[in-house]
């Protein structure tokens, strides 16, 4: 089977990306005022399990690091300091979007963009 390359992202961009995340997971979740246990079932796991990540005594999954850059991007208070602290994948994103509009728009730009329509939409 072949793969399109816009799909595909190594382990490595993947550890790097939950890396990332896992650094500062306490300060998104006291911005977004949400406690450990009411996060972890947002997302669909124990707050066991979410409190072992949150401390690094676990390794996230890469479901649990798509839903929380779901949460993290749909809240509004936590949505630009998600997106401040380099967190955010807009290089992911747009490598997804194959995005290659010939205007001044940086890769990261274009990309916030996409998602803000998305996140919108689902707003609605």
């Amino acid at each position: 089977m072949s793969v399109d390359r816009r799909w595909f992202l190594t382990e490595e961009d993947k550890k790097e990306y939950i890396d990332k995340l896992t650094e500062v997971l306490s300060s998104l979740r006291a911005k977004a005022d949400i406690s450990q246990g009411e996060l972890a079932y947002m997302i669909g796991v124990s707050r066991q399990t979410y409190s072992s990540i949150e401390c690094k005594r676990r390794d996230m999954s890469w479901e649990t690091f798509l839903s929380l850059i779901f949460f993290f991007d749909s809240v509004k208070v936590t949505h630009v300091m998600l997106r401040s602290l380099g967190v955010y994948p807009a290089s992911m994103v747009a490598q997804f979007n194959n995005d290659p509009r010939p205007d001044d728009k940086s890769e990261e730009e274009r990309a916030l963009g996409d998602i803000a329509k998305i996140v919108s939409r689902i707003q609605a």
